[in-house]
């Protein structure tokens, strides 16, 4: 089995691409349409078909390829860390008991991904006169309320041998290493880490969105409308790596 990889498209793009999604893929009218509204990226599902489809999309100037299932990286689970350190000796975290250090060689780093999601919303809950106040995704019932937080910067770190995905969130580090240059400001330390991390890794793919960012770039550049997208972005980014190395 294979699976479909659409590696450019634009807004005048969709609907072709959603046509050949119907027609070589077998998917339906509303299927197609929601892959062809997330493209670029990898089109959900496996398929015997994905070479024809693949040139099908061709055909249209669009840039798209079959790869064999077992050659797409899958990001889930992405492991969340709070607590790090970065000598010179390689990137450390610290496990899930909060006790041990476990230490990632710089060389495993392979590739560097920022980008600026929404972060999680505050849910209000009222109940008689008391306030519930609790963070997380939730939907919202008519019971509640949620207001969401302004955009953070999230870290996507992909390490190789072995291959896992480490998230990072600027608002939920710790930055005790930075030492005396750890400063007021969250963002300035997310800046100062990665910084750090590219310095001591400097072989590390860095995505485009991570070098908008690095560069001052406008937001846009690196705004993803939700932390899915920005996994989808970095799946995608991660397989141009693959196939250019």
């Amino acid at each position: 089995m294979h699976r479909l990889v659409v590696f450019a498209c634009s807004a005048a793009d969709r609907e072709p691409l959603a046509d050949s999604l119907v027609e070589h893929l077998g998917l339906t009218r509303t299927d197609a349409a929601v892959q062809a509204r997330l493209a670029p990226g990898v089109i959900r599902g496996e398929f015997p078909e994905a070479h024809a489809a693949a040139a099908a999309i061709q055909q249209l100037g669009l840039q798209a390829r079959a790869l064999p299932s077992t050659e797409v990286p899958v990001l889930h689970p992405l492991e969340r860390f709070h607590h790090l350190r970065w000598p010179e000796t390689g990137l450390e975290i610290r496990d899930a008991t909060g006790t041990d250090w476990e230490t990632i060689p710089w060389t495993s780093l392979d590739l560097v991904s920022v980008g600026q999601v929404p972060l999680d919303s505050v849910r209000h809950v009222l109940a008689r006169s008391t306030t519930l106040v609790s963070t997380g995704r939730h939907q919202t019932t008519e019971a509640e309320s949620s207001a969401p937080h302004s955009p953070g910067l999230e870290l996507l770190l992909v390490c190789r041998d072995p291959f896992r995905v480490l998230r990072l969130e600027h608002l939920h580090l710790n930055y005790e290493f930075l030492g005396d240059r750890r400063t007021s400001g969250s963002a300035e330390n997310f800046r100062l880490l990665i910084t750090d991390l590219l310095v001591r890794a400097p072989h590390a793919f860095r995505t485009p969105a991570t070098q908008a960012w690095l560069s001052g770039e406008s937001t846009a550049a690196y705004h993803f409308d939700s932390p899915t997208a920005l996994e989808r972005s970095t799946q995608l980014n991660l397989l141009i790596h693959r196939l250019r190395g």
